[in-house]
């Protein structure tokens, strides 16, 4: 059995660093998941895969950014979903999952494990939690250890009545992960929801995500929520947001005087080949109503805000992605972003190479947190790099990132942004009825205005400055309201029944 071999290509024992680590002959290795130890060192969890073995492992820096110590687990699977978390004693937790290929079902076998492990890494417990087929299995997201509890969040899957369904999902466990409670959250239309991100604040989890709206309009049409729920998993409340079609929160949240700090992004339209991705940054009180809402976009680029921090001031900070196209992110971006969600500075980091390998081809980013010590954010993932021969792709590998509070590995970073294309909500500008039946439309509002409507395809089917609006001659569906008053745009998703 082959294993991959941990080799350092950058300089460490810096403050803040790039540094990514090369496994050699590796299908996939990437790092997942970070932790700020008692000891003030970085303990990430990560994953790595040949064709027939996968590991997990978990590689420690020291306080001055050494690596040392590592620990791997190797089995014979075909994916794994894992989460990492320190317990009472601060021992280290892990939570994962790997799918068996099973003959008498196509769709696998999922098996659920924990690992417990010393401070020194050494494993001195491992259970089998559960053994599901894998369209009944709970796919891990994020794990707490909170209240002497054990709270895991998962993307909850069922195929009954032959159809898929998957849900927001959430399991309390005691110490010795003996099943407490089992809870599943299934709010939203159609099939598919999907977690992106937990968060928890004072007595309460926030779980944001997306879920597919209508498959029959779009495939690709999907809207965001969060959702609230106190420590026993009761449910509390949730919102969605309507920004047409492609409308995502990748993140975790950020708090800060009981206000809410979330990022994502969303597009105008359905088409793949005409999609341009916007970045938005949203604040909500804690009962979930909008504060405030911005969107950032540059015509050349597409954005992507990813996950979300605080910082030691009023402001927070954004990690967003930005590109050329969509599919192949690179290059990250770190927002300085006031209370209303405006952007103040931009720090870009693009991954670095190793000497084999012109060029990264795109790059994930799998987890940032916040370092108590120096104020700063590490941030880990994985990048698919293109080989010598500037056509074969070589294989994916983990690379770590640590940057100051301003998102900087050196202290002139930091970009201000004067001329930023940010939109606030107009909520002056009211628009009835909607849905309507006929495709006449009226629109409220004492500001002087101009509007256009683009159908799923990105065509103007109609423009003018008056305050109704007629596509009644236009086939049922949704269309797309953009607004501009006072040298703001607001868009607003119309449906015609």
């Amino acid at each position: 059995m082959f294993l991959c071999v941990v080799s350092s290509l950058t300089t460490q024992g810096q403050a803040f660093f790039n540094k990514f680590d090369l496994f050699d002959s590796c299908y996939y290795a990437g790092y997942h998941d970070v932790i700020i130890n008692q000891n003030n060192e970085k303990v990430i969890l990560g994953a790595e895969w040949n064709f027939n073995t996968a590991s997990i492992f978990l590689n420690k820096y020291s306080t001055n950014n050494t690596f040392y110590n590592t620990y791997k687990y190797t089995d014979t699977f075909i994916s794994s979903n894992s989460s990492l978390f320190q317990n009472l004693n601060y021992n280290y937790v892990i939570k994962y999952q790997h799918i068996i290929q099973d003959p008498t079902n196509p769709n696998g076998t999922c098996n659920s494990y924990i690992i417990k492990l010393d401070t020194n890494f050494n494993m001195y417990d491992k259970k089998l939690l559960s053994s599901k087929k894998f369209d009944s299995c709970d796919i891990y997201v994020k794990s707490f250890f909170l209240n002497n509890q054990i709270y895991t969040f998962a993307n909850s899957l069922d195929s009954a009545n032959a159809y898929w369904i998957k849900s927001a999902g959430l399991t309390i466990s005691d110490t010795n992960v003996n099943l407490l409670k089992r809870k599943i959250y299934h709010l939203f239309p159609n099939n598919e929801t999907t977690i992106k991100g937990v968060s928890q604040f004072q007595s309460n989890f926030y779980i944001t995500g997306y879920y597919q709206v209508d498959p029959d309009i779009c495939t690709n049409y999907v809207e965001s929520f969060i959702i609230k729920i106190d420590t026993l998993g009761n449910y509390i409340t949730h919102k969605t947001f309507t920004q047409p079609f492609l409308n995502i929160f990748n993140t975790n949240l950020s708090f800060a005087t009981n206000r809410i700090f979330i990022t994502g992004a969303f597009s105008d339209t359905c088409i793949v080949t005409k999609r341009h991705t916007k970045q938005q940054n949203i604040i909500l009180d804690t009962n979930l109503n909008i504060i405030s809402s911005q969107y950032y976009s540059n015509p050349q680029e597409y954005n992507n805000g990813i996950f979300i921090l605080p910082r030691t001031d009023s402001t927070f900070m954004v990690l967003a992605l930005k590109h050329k196209t969509e599919t192949y992110f690179k290059d990250f971006v770190f927002q300085v972003c006031n209370t209303k969600g405006e952007i103040i500075t931009e720090s870009y980091h693009t991954i670095p190479t190793d000497s084999s390998i012109v060029e990264h081809y795109y790059n994930i980013a799998n987890n940032v947190v916040f370092n108590p010590i120096d104020k700063g954010y590490i941030l880990v993932g994985a990048g698919l790099r293109l080989s010598t021969n500037g056509v074969s792709y070589a294989n994916t590998q983990p690379w770590i990132l640590s940057v100051d509070s301003n998102g900087c590995i050196n202290t002139v970073c930091a970009v201000p942004l004067n001329n930023q294309e940010i939109t606030k909500e107009n909520k002056s500008i009211i628009i009835y009825p909607n849905p309507s039946y006929n495709g006449i439309y009226y629109i409220n509002t004492t500001e002087k205005i101009t509007w256009k409507i683009v159908n799923v395809e990105g065509k103007i089917i109609a423009q003018g400055n008056q305050n109704n609006i007629d596509i009644s001659t236009e086939a049922t569906g949704i269309y797309i309201l953009q607004i501009i008053s006072n040298n703001n745009l607001q868009t607003i998703k119309l449906q015609k029944l």
